[in-house]
């Protein structure tokens, strides 16, 4: 009897490790992840037609998915409301996996963090929108950050969706006015955040879960600080901290997706990081901002793109290491920017 209670207990352990990995843990195995940012409800959506083309298996949302800023978080569902119920939208969740995260426009008004006053009601208003599971953690916790996994051993793919709005500490800004705002300053204030504490526990919990390929979905820039807008350049201390963490949790391959800019471009921090991180932003699917010339960046590979676009990472596993391809396409399917890695 001993023995057989031993078993059961030792099943039960084990049952309990493995939902630690994720309660909804897909065994779909992921070629093609398609990703983008910054949709405008009332500007032209051309882009559909190409990203339902390119048939994703997964399809990424990674901030300002609606522009409505407001300080009333009710009145954002009818802008949410038009876009998933777009026949596009609705062909393309036939299709793909689709995983949300938010941005500014979408969490509260323009460049908001944790000063926003009716979040709690913002992130009730955008789980609604997007019909999260009633079993999902992002009902039960502030803030919408999670994680998901696709594939098995050998071909595990993790996509951390990190929230940069809910916990993030107010930016520091100087009197100098750029495109009608002020220039956004270097926080180094040792309390400032941006994944505030219980998101940068849980974050490093999930770097130490057995995974083959990470894709941590940033809404702001991770790598590209030479910009005056928003980036996590705003909060060097937590810059620094998220590539100390992946280097102490030894989270092999890891890359970055984010949004935001209304332009796109891979960019690639290879100084005290334990292997080269990119960071592959994909803005705007339709509102480009054509009129401001790309800044330089000393991180940054090939071109920045301004024009309407989205962006897809194909990964070959078969392979022992997987190779992967970058793409930027723009409007009828055109390839703006291709870059692989091994």
């Amino acid at each position: 009897m001993k023995v057989l209670q031993n078993v059961i207990l030792t099943m039960f352990l084990l049952a309990l490790s493995t939902n630690q990995i994720r309660g909804e843990e897909s065994k779909q195995l992921i070629k093609r992840i398609g990703f983008g940012s910054c949709l405008e409800q009332w500007n032209p959506q051309e882009i559909w037609k190409p990203i339902i083309e390119s048939k994703p298996d997964l399809f990424l949302w990674l901030g300002d998915n609606i522009y409505y800023d407001s300080y009333i978080a009710e009145e954002k569902k009818y802008y949410y409301h038009l876009l998933t119920n777009r026949k596009e939208f609705i062909e393309l969740k036939k299709i793909s996996r689709m995983l949300f995260t938010w941005d500014d426009h979408d969490y509260g008004i323009n460049d908001s963090g944790a000063e926003y006053e009716d979040k709690v009601t913002s992130q009730k208003v955008f789980l609604e929108a997007f019909e999260e599971k009633k079993d999902s953690p992002r009902w039960n916790r502030p803030g919408i950050y999670d994680s998901y996994y696709f594939g098995q051993k050998g071909k595990r793919l993790q996509v951390i969706m990190l929230d940069t709005r809910y916990f993030r500490s107010e930016l520091k800004r100087d009197w100098k006015i750029i495109f009608g705002f002020k220039k956004n300053i270097p926080n180094t204030d040792k309390q400032a955040t941006v994944l505030g504490d219980a998101q940068w526990k849980w974050l490093g919990e999930e770097l130490e879960k057995e995974a083959d390929l990470r894709i941590i979905v940033s809404s702001i820039q991770l790598v590209n600080t030479f910009h005056p807008f928003e980036k996590w350049g705003n909060f060097p201390n937590e810059r620094k901290r998220l590539f100390d963490l992946i280097t102490s949790k030894k989270a092999k391959r890891v890359i970055v997706l984010s949004g935001d800019r209304h332009m796109s471009e891979l960019n690639v921090e290879k100084e005290n990081t334990p292997y080269p991180i990119y960071d592959f932003t994909s803005s705007s699917l339709n509102k480009p901002f054509k009129f401001i010339e790309p800044e330089v960046s000393e991180k940054r590979i090939g071109k920045a793109i301004v024009e309407e676009n989205f962006g897809t990472i194909d990964i070959n596993w078969d392979d022992k290491i997987p190779n992967i391809i970058f793409k930027i396409i723009s409007l009828g399917g055109k390839q703006e920017f291709t870059h692989k890695i091994n």
